[in-house]
């Protein structure tokens, strides 16, 4: 099964037993994947890993990529995985459970806008299943919201500037990588 996420092929592989997204065109990390592992099969062989330079696992969440993994991604991905550990009403407010493709989908989207000084987020479950990254840093505010595999909304402020914007479809990252470089180095 192959669908398109964000200009990107993505492939599913149906019967490694594991809900598993491989990038087949990205430049940068290429051979870079991400996907969930069922408790019952942690630690066992995930022969379709194509030999990665790095495999980050916490939880039932595996990341794995051919060169350095930038530092901000290990800590991440702990993150997420922590997330994905929460029952459904994990707020007693009758919250959904984090969406492992939302985990994913963050992963997807923080290697794309992010650079290897960049600030890791802040990463919080949402009560409909997705989850937030935010940044509160340097004078400036950044919340993004992935919502599910396709989409993903953004704010944005300077606290200093007063300039405010968000986007409630982001489908062009531009806006992102600029405010992620303001909040790097």
């Amino acid at each position: 099964m192959t669908k398109a996420i964000a200009g990107y092929d993505v492939a599913r592989e149906p019967d490694d037993g594991l809900l598993a997204y491989h990038l087949l065109s990205d430049p940068t990390w290429l051979g870079r994947q991400c996907g969930t592992v069922p408790p019952e099969q942690l630690g066992t062989s995930t022969a379709f890993l194509s030999s990665p330079t790095f495999r980050i696992q916490a939880g039932s969440l595996l990341v794995t990529g051919n060169g350095k993994p930038p530092p901000w991604l290990r800590v991440t991905v702990e993150a997420l995985g922590t997330l994905l550990s929460l029952p459904p009403n994990w707020d007693s407010y009758e919250a959904a459970a984090v969406d492992p493709d939302a985990a994913c989908r963050s992963i997807y989207l923080l290697s794309d806008i992010m650079r290897p000084d960049s600030p890791a987020p802040s990463v919080v479950p949402t009560t409909s299943g997705g989850v937030q990254l935010e940044w509160h840093l340097k004078g400036k505010d950044l919340e993004i919201e992935v919502i599910s595999s396709c989409r993903v909304t953004a704010w944005s402020m300077d606290i200093e500037s007063g300039n405010e914007w968000e986007d409630d479809s982001v489908a062009d990252v531009a806006r992102l990588v600029e405010a992620i470089d303001q909040l790097s180095g």
